[in-house]
């Protein structure tokens, strides 16, 4: 027998649709998934956290087999229903079911498992059923047991200076950064790829433990587990995470050469 290496992941799901738009609208409006690309007609493909849901229009594809013959891909070419689960934090159940009650969705059943943990049911616009599910059902390995620090990018500096009006006039004129808002002693600017740069005054009332030293914001993608990492190592955390709009969350804390630095969590960045 021919012992097959490791699978890593399960990396997409593929589902085959009436209606691209109106599905596309129930994954994002309802479960808050995120558009990655789409080619009008034929698919939206949407990002589910550390894998992607695809939705297909299956008379596209199949008028694309035709043309393609011999060398178009396997795929269904005709409407089914099928079942996908998204694995959800037990915090959130209950605010899971008011999302999907108040975006007009029937629950259809909910059911606590020998383990404990909960599920949700429900169907999408084309009848699929759609469960989100607690963990601990299947024994997969929790992705904070094999990473130390779900870091994925700088995103975010910040700095404190007396020099306020020069400091904004040389990232925007100078570096081409855009001034997306600025007030007295507070200016915020933008890169091209959307990270954040944000001057602060000598006045400026928050954020006054900033000292000099620029401050830069590290990404990481579970904001409650990234403080538990910094706290489980010692690293003093300054205050409690600050929250903002559409679940962004930021926290400060002091590293060990005693300088102020950032974690932030974005779910609107891929």
């Amino acid at each position: 027998m021919v012992v097959a290496p490791k699978i890593a992941t399960l990396v997409e799901t593929s589902l085959y649709v009436a209606n691209l738009e109106q599905s596309a609208r129930f994954y994002t409006k309802v479960l808050g998934l995120e558009i990655e690309s789409q080619l009008k007609g034929r698919h939206i493909f949407l990002i589910a956290g550390q894998s992607m849901l695809l939705l297909f229009d299956p008379k596209y594809l199949k008028h694309e087999h035709d043309e393609e013959g011999e060398k178009a891909l396997p795929q269904i070419y005709e409407l089914g229903k099928t079942h996908i689960a998204f694995e959800i934090d037990p915090k959130n159940y209950d605010e899971w079911k008011e999302t999907i009650r108040n975006n007009g969705v029937a629950i259809e059943a909910e059911k606590t498992w020998q383990k404990g943990n909960r599920s949700i049911y429900f169907r999408d616009p084309d009848g699929n059923v759609v469960e989100l599910i607690e963990p601990g059902s299947w024994p997969v390995p929790r992705r904070s047991q094999s990473s130390r620090m779900m870091t994925r990018g700088l995103v975010w500096m910040g700095v404190r200076t007396k020099e306020f009006a020069g400091m904004v006039k040389l990232l925007r004129d100078t570096l081409g950064l855009e001034l997306t808002h600025a007030e007295e002693g507070f200016a915020v600017l933008l890169t091209g790829d959307g990270d954040k740069v944000e001057v602060f005054g000598p006045n400026w009332k928050y954020n006054k433990h900033f000292s000099s030293a620029s401050v830069v914001g590290f990404l990481v993608d579970d904001m409650d587990e990234a403080r538990k990492r910094l706290s489980k190592a010692g690293v003093e955390l300054i205050g409690e995470a600050k929250k903002g709009e559409n679940r962004y969350a930021w926290q400060h804390f002091r590293g060990p050469d005693g300088n102020i630095y950032e974690i932030v969590f974005d779910p609107q960045r891929p």
